[in-house]
């Protein structure tokens, strides 16, 4: 693995920490509990032997979650009362943007390592 490729992989981990904990911070479970769960496959498919199918599946786990009706993009952070938090959003949407490619490009590391 070079350096490109551990900076990529560094950058998806630290990305996916911060998503969760800003969503648990909201307590959005549903989706902080879907990052969680990639973070906590990913990581264990690091060890010896490196599991890059695995780690394959995990991203595409984690990118199914900008598609769809339901999905992670449609997500608004709000106060009790139902309201918009615009810095939460801005950050959350900041967070998005980043986690999304910080995965292609992790994601194109693994395709180019193992064909």
């Amino acid at each position: 693995m070079t350096n490109l490729d551990e900076f990529h992989e560094r950058r998806f981990l630290g990305v996916l920490k911060a998503m969760v904990e800003v969503l648990r911070q909201y307590d959005v479970d549903k989706w902080a509990n879907w990052f969680e769960g990639d973070l906590r496959d990913y990581l264990a498919a690091q060890g010896p032997p490196r599991q890059i199918a695995r780690q394959k599946a995990v991203l595409e786990h984690v990118l199914m979650a900008f598609g769809g009706m339901s999905s992670f993009t449609q997500l608004q952070l709000t106060d009790e009362a139902g309201e918009p938090l615009p810095e939460a959003n801005e950050r959350l949407q900041f967070l998005s943007e980043q986690l999304w490619a910080a995965s292609r490009g992790v994601q194109g590391t693994l395709m180019s390592a193992n064909g």
